[in-house]
């Protein structure tokens, strides 16, 4: 398949440097200076002691016209403003989209577009970029992607088949039939883990291997599962999916405390604001919820200059 992905961050290179064996790959980047080094060097992808190189054709954003079997977007929720605004103006152009981020609020603007195939995903690998042009595969998982209706039709996911069926080692893709709960659950690892790895300064792992703060783990995942108003089996599946993540990210850092120690803006607003947000619509008290968010947006604030 010819696929387009936007975004050159670390979820961005980590689908084209794997997919790039199997399709033909553009990347979409936004500044001319990554442009011309993955032009340059190619792209280059670490895992344990393999060191990989890929050349994919690369172009600047402003040159994507939908066009394509597969367009995958990758850039974080804060960024996507401006990528939906070419999004909907290519839409009848556009054949298929799938949409990786993180948190939930993205889903109602996705679901009012005029495209013949959506899906949207999680990505349950660890990544980290290292510069524009490499990165390291630091925990391998897989990405799990399902299919929104197209304005109430439930029309077959054609390309997500074709997408799920290629076996690529180290990078699985598997379809899921229930898009809410795949994101649910990720949202619930997202706010677990990026927040309180985020406050702590510690890798993933320590989270259940240091019993003081697996005991801050438990009541917090107790608080956002009340949130969402699931049964105890639910909760027991979340809680088995949560402990599976952070096993494989273990020695990882999470997205959100390598943004806030590189200086740039975190996604608590998408992810803990969008439970918070929830919680205010079903008049339900999240008083960990609140005390975390407070906690990382005073974090942010500092980086910023200070109260």
């Amino acid at each position: 398949m010819k696929i387009s992905i936007i975004g050159g961050g670390a979820i961005g290179l980590l689908c084209a440097a794997y997919l790039a064996s199997k399709h033909k790959v553009t990347v979409y980047v936004r500044t001319e200076s990554q442009r011309d080094l993955l032009r340059e060097k190619g792209l280059t992808i670490s895992l344990i002691d393999k060191m990989e190189k890929q050349y994919v054709s690369v172009e600047l954003f402003e040159n994507w016209d939908g066009s394509g079997d597969l367009t995958i977007i990758t850039v974080k929720q804060y960024q996507l403003e401006p990528v939906m605004k070419q999004v909907k103006k290519l839409s009848n152009d556009i054949r298929a989209l799938l949409f990786l981020q993180n948190g939930m609020g993205h889903l109602q603007a996705i679901e009012e577009l005029t495209v013949e195939e959506l899906y949207v995903g999680i990505v349950e690998h660890g990544v980290m970029k290292l510069d524009g042009a490499s990165i390291r595969h630091a925990g391998v998982g897989s990405i799990q992607i399902a299919s929104l209706p197209f304005c109430g039709k439930n029309r077959p996911s054609r390309i997500g088949e074709r997408l799920t069926e290629s076996s690529i080692p180290n990078f699985e893709l598997h379809m899921q039939t229930d898009p809410i709960w795949m994101m649910q659950k990720k949202l619930v690892v997202n706010c677990l883990v990026n927040t309180l790895t985020t406050i702590l300064e510690i890798n993933n792992g320590k989270l259940i291997e240091n019993a003081h703060y697996e005991r801050l783990l438990m009541p917090f995942m107790e608080e956002i599962t009340g949130i969402f108003e699931w049964n105890n089996d639910q909760k027991a599946v979340i809680k088995q999916y949560v402990w599976k993540v952070i096993k494989q990210t273990g020695a990882n850092k999470s997205s959100m405390l390598k943004d806030l120690e590189l200086g740039r803006k975190t996604e608590i607003d998408a992810i803990l604001g969008y439970v918070l947000e929830l919680a205010t619509k079903k008049d339900m008290h999240a008083p960990l919820s609140a005390a975390f968010y407070e906690m990382l947006k005073g974090k942010e604030q500092e980086r910023e200059g200070g109260i």
